[in-house]
């Protein structure tokens, strides 16, 4: 079988050679129009619309928790958390407390994320070591890779490389089925 080849020139290398001048010409144009768009406003626009969606779930999520709605108490938690100021950091602690003793895996999850990492409380290693195991003995992943990080250095429980390793095979068997899967850094328990 032959190859078709025209000019010693691959298609690959043409289309390349067109893209590069089509960039360059848009940035030539871009000098002496100023066509392209202002990517501070974009931004800036993004900001504002994720602020006014924060806001409206939650005015919107607001009475549905009161009514003792746990998805909606956790995802209320979510939101007041992403505002970053001192009392909305005491509500989003408060809706996640409730719903983590109410059983909410996610919201156990987060609660504990808050103890190991002292956001909004103080730093409590036993109180998130408690929580990360509530969510880990509910199939969460990434409190079962948390809870075998504090048993494996001994953080808020007495260090225990069986309770590591039993933890760590369950992390091991949920990934599997998950290739590319990456767990998250900086939990707050290695220390």
């Amino acid at each position: 079988m032959t190859e078709k080849r025209t000019a010693g020139f691959s298609k690959g290398f043409f289309i390349t050679i067109v893209i590069i001048l089509g960039i360059s010409i848009l940035l030539v144009w871009e000098l002496f129009t100023g066509f392209m768009p202002d990517t501070e406003k974009m931004f800036a626009d993004l900001d504002q619309r994720r602020i006014a969606e924060r806001e409206a779930g939650i005015k919107e999520l607001l009475p549905i928790a009161r009514n003792g709605d746990l998805r909606a108490q956790t995802a209320l938690g979510r939101l007041y958390g992403q505002r970053r100021t001192p009392d909305d950091d005491k509500e989003a602690l408060a809706w996640i407390k409730k719903a983590a003793e109410r059983g909410d895996t996610e919201a156990q999850y987060l609660l504990a994320g808050h103890y190991a990492c002292g956001e909004g409380v103080e730093r409590n290693s036993k109180e998130a070591a408690k929580w990360y195991l509530a969510a880990a003995e509910k199939g969460d992943v990434v409190s079962q890779y948390a809870i075998a990080q504090i048993y494996q250095n001994g953080v808020g429980v007495k260090k225990d490389p069986m309770i590591a390793a039993y933890w760590r095979g369950k992390v091991k068997k949920a990934m599997e089925g998950c290739p590319g899967c990456d767990l998250p850094s900086g939990l707050c328990v290695d220390k």
